[in-house]
C-alpha cells in the first residue's frame, strides 16, 4: 500500500509528534508498504525532496505570518498546487492528514479525496475548533480552573483573536473534515470535544511508546550534571514550551516553598531559552528561586535523554486543553513518573504512572510534587507503574495494527488502483 502523509513540519528533532510520523512510517516500510511525507519549509528555500531517517519527504516553501495563519489554514493555493501535482506523482492510496491547519490547509483534504485515496485525518490538538492551545474553558484563577465552557462560539473567540477572527472559519473546517473516510483523535478527551463541535470521530488511536535509546552512560550522566551545574540535587524536569498555557508559571509557584525547605533540588527547564527569559524569568526572579533553575534550552534528542535520566519527576502542569501529553509519554517509557493537568487526554496517559492535578491548585501541586521527590517508597512504585503503562498501554505494534485496520489493509482496499496502468 501507497501511504502519504501531510504535515506542516517535518523534521522530527523540532517535534514528539514528527517522530511519531517517522516511527510509524519506518514500521509500516518494514511490512512491504511505501511511505512519503508532504510537508513544507519556512526557512525561504526552494521546494525540494530529501530523504531523512529513511522517509521520503517533499518539501515546498511555505512562509506565513501570524496575522494570516487562520486564512492560509482554510486555503494555501501555492502549497495546494504542489500537493495535487504529488498527488498524481505519487498515487497514494491512503493520504493521513496528521497536521495541516497552519501551512498545508484543511482544502487538502477533499482534494486528496478527489484524487481516489482514501483519507484519514487525525486530530492530534484542538485546532480544528480553537484557534490556539485552548485555555478559555476552565475559567482560570478567578474559577480555581474548574470550568467546563468548552463549546467555541463568537463572543469568545473574536475578543480573544482580534484581528485574527475569522468568521466561518470552524464551519469551513467541517466542510473539509467531510472528505476524511475516517477521523480519528489521540484521546477520549478530544473525541469528546470534536464531538461537542458538530464532528465526527471513528476511532480514539493513542499515540505510540516508542523505544527509547540506548540510556546514557554514567560517564555521559556524570558530565551532564556537570553541564548543567545539578551537584547531587533531585531534579524535577520541565521539557516543552516555555509559556504559561504550558504550566511553568504554576510549577514555579508550586516549586518555591520546596525550594526554601530544602537545599538539595534543583528545576531543570528543556525549553528555549528566549521564550523562559520572556514568560517565565521575571516570575523567577520574583519568587527567588534563580539560584534553583537550570535553563538548558531547547534539548537535541541525546541531551534530553541525559535531562531524563537525571531527573526524579517530570512536571508539565498545564494549564491549556492538553490532548495527550507526548512528553510525559516520554518520560514514562524511561521510568520517570510524571506530573500533569487534569485538563485534556492526559490523565489518560499518566493512569498510576505518576499524579494529574488542577494547576490553579498550588497546594495539590505542591504536594505531588514533594511526594514524588521525598518519597522513596512511592517513587519506586510509580517508576514501575510508568514504565508498564508506557508498554502496555501504548504499546507501538498495536497501536500500528490499529492504523492498518484504519488504512484499509485489512479489507484489502486499494482506492487509488485505477490510477495506476
Amino acid at each position: 500500500m501507497r501511504i502519504l502523509f501531510l504535515s506542516d513540519l517535518w523534521d522530527p528533532e523540532r517535534g514528539s509528534l514528527v517522530r511519531q510520523i517517522h516511527a510509524r512510517a519506518k514500521a509500516l516500510r518494514s511490512r512491504g508498504h511505501t511511505t512519503r511525507l508532504f510537508s513544507t519549509r519556512a526557512d525561504g528555500g526552494p521546494a525540494d525532496e530529501i530523504v531523512h531517517e529513511g522517509l521520503e519527504i517533499v518539501r515546498v516553501p511555505s512562509r506565513v505570518p501570524p496575522r494570516w495563519r487562520a486564512l492560509v489554514g482554510l486555503w494555501n493555493p501555492p502549497v495546494l498546487r504542489a500537493l495535487r501535482n504529488e498527488l498524481v506523482r505519487f498515487r497514494p492510496e491512503v493520504v493521513h492528514a496528521e497536521l495541516v491547519h497552519s501551512q498545508i490547509s484543511y482544502r487538502a483534504l477533499p482534494l486528496a479525496a478527489a484524487s481516489g485515496a482514501r483519507v484519514v485525518f487525525s486530530a492530534h490538538d484542538a485546532m480544528t475548533f480553537c484557534y490556539q492551545k485552548m485555555t478559555c474553558f476552565h475559567g482560570g484563577e478567578a474559577a480555581g480552573g474548574r470550568g467546563e465552557d468548552w463549546r467555541a462560539r463568537w463572543s469568545k473567540c473574536a475578543p480573544c483573536q482580534g484581528l485574527r477572527f475569522l468568521p466561518g472559519r470552524n464551519a469551513a473546517i467541517r466542510r473539509a473534515l467531510r472528505a476524511a473516510e475516517r477521523i480519528t483523535a489521540v484521546s477520549e478527551a478530544l473525541a469528546a470535544r470534536l464531538r461537542d463541535h458538530g464532528l465526527r470521530c471513528e476511532e480514539v488511536i493513542p499515540n505510540a511508546c516508542l523505544p527509547p535509546p540506548a540510556a546514557p552512560s554514567p560517564a555521559r550522566l556524570r558530565a551532564a550534571r556537570e553541564r548543567w551545574n545539578l551537584g547531587s540535587s533531585r531534579v524535577v524536569l520541565f521539557a516543552g514550551r516555555v509559556q504559561e498555557q504550558k504550566g511553568i508559571l504554576a510549577l514555579l509557584r508550586a516549586f518555591e516553598p520546596l525550594a526554601r525547605q530544602h537545599a538539595d533540588l534543583a528545576l531543570l527547564v528543556a525549553g528555549p531559552r528566549d521564550a523562559w527569559a520572556a514568560h517565565a524569568q521575571p516570575l523567577a526572579r520574583e519568587l527567588g528561586l534563580e539560584s534553583r533553575l537550570r535553563v538548558a534550552g531547547w534539548l537535541a534528542e541525546p541531551e534530553l535523554e541525559e535531562a531524563y535520566a537525571l531527573s526524579r519527576v517530570l512536571c508539565v502542569p498545564s494549564t491549556c486543553f492538553e490532548t495527550f501529553g507526548l512528553v510525559h509519554l516520554e518520560a514514562m517509557a524511561r521510568g520517570v513518573p510524571a506530573i500533569g493537568t487534569i485538563y485534556g487526554g492526559v490523565p489518560e496517559t499518566i493512569g498510576d504512572g505518576g499524579a494529574v492535578v488542577n494547576p490553579f491548585d498550588r497546594e495539590a501541586l505542591r504536594r505531588a510534587l514533594e511526594e514524588l521527590l521525598f518519597d522513596d517508597a512511592l517513587h519506586a512504585r510509580a517508576c514501575a507503574a510508568a514504565l508498564a503503562r508506557a508498554r502496555t498501554h501504548f504499546d507501538a505494534e498495536r497501536v500500528l495494527e490499529r492504523w492498518l485496520d484504519v488504512y484499509g489493509v485489512r479489507d484489502g482496499a486499494t482506492r487509488a488502483s485505477h490510477l495506476r496502468g
